[in-house]
């Protein structure tokens, strides 16, 4: 990627050069990436990507699995997969590293320890949106590729503490209304204190006052983690269902996991009636997620 000027002609046709702006272009074809890239952005080049994956695979083993362009080369992604796949309370695990690279002004160069594997702009944008931790990499400094996988130790620790606990979470098993009330409990956002049925009378008294549906879209909810938890990969009436999934609080987080990835997270209109109030009364999926796991590791 190289940095060109911006100019444009005044009225007698000379050329005037804005010199604290440049435009981004394609080393090999020439085509724009962005326009107005201010003096002081700090491009990180494919080839600090590419140094980075080296680092990854000498200093964790973790060799490079795909690698693109998306978007006529405004995204570059380079990931990595973290050797077989592992087995984490009955389940087949791989872990994976991204490492991103945007040129069109958009946001950070991110690495993330993802579950996703990155082939298109749409598992791209899911891997990211999903991903646990990320380390965003601001274009105000330069993209020091030692220092970037140096950081990630902390991530494959995070990895082991994760994998752990769900093993923790598929060791005891626990009754249908056990986890009914989980789900309400994660839906509502309350602690393990609190009563469940007069936090939901509270919130039908406040659809009172103000003519909302609240307490309908929180059942709405609930049903979508249950239909998850029942018919998503891995559920309990799956095809390929996990027995480490069955009445244990693993299988319900998995199952929060699912609904926030393929119902709240989903933009069509009219995907899920329960979207808007997902977005609205939910907040950030990857926070739900981790709520949920910290409520359900109270629990056990």
């Amino acid at each position: 990627v190289m940095r060109r000027p911006m100019y444009f002609r005044d009225p007698d046709g000379r050329q005037v050069t804005i010199t604290n702006r440049q435009v981004l272009i394609r080393s090999d074809n020439y085509e724009p990436l962005c326009t107005g890239v201010s003096s002081a952005y700090h491009l990180h080049q494919v080839s600090t990507l590419v140094e980075a994956s080296t680092l990854l695979f000498k200093d964790y083993g973790v060799p490079v699995s795909t690698m693109g362009s998306l978007q006529g080369g405004r995204k570059i992604w380079i990931m990595g997969s973290t050797k077989e796949s592992k087995i984490v309370a009955g389940e087949h695990v791989t872990d994976y590293i991204l490492l991103t690279s945007p040129y069109d002004l958009t946001g950070t160069s991110d690495v993330a320890f993802v579950r996703v594997q990155v082939v298109c702009t749409n598992t791209y944008t899911l891997a990211l949106q999903n991903a646990d931790d990320v380390f965003r990499f601001s274009h105000r400094y330069e993209y020091d590729p030692e220092k970037v996988v140096g950081d990630l130790s902390t991530l494959f620790d995070a990895s082991k503490d994760m994998d752990k606990e769900q093993e923790i979470l598929a060791s005891k098993t626990v009754s249908k209304d056990d986890l009914n009330e989980f789900f309400f409990r994660v839906v509502l956002k309350v602690g393990t204190d609190a009563n469940i049925e007069t936090e939901f009378k509270s919130l039908q008294e406040k659809d009172k006052e103000d003519k909302g549906d609240r307490a309908v879209k929180v059942h709405d909810t609930v049903a979508l983690i249950i239909d998850s938890y029942n018919k998503g990969p891995g559920g309990v009436s799956h095809k390929d269902s996990v027995p480490s999934r069955v009445l244990t609080y693993h299988g319900a987080t998995q199952a929060v996991n699912h609904m926030v990835d393929y119902s709240m997270l989903v933009t069509q209109k009219g995907k899920s009636k329960a979207n808007r109030f997902n977005r609205t009364f939910l907040g950030d999926g990857a926070k739900l997620k981790r709520q949920a796991h910290a409520l359900a590791l109270k629990l056990v």
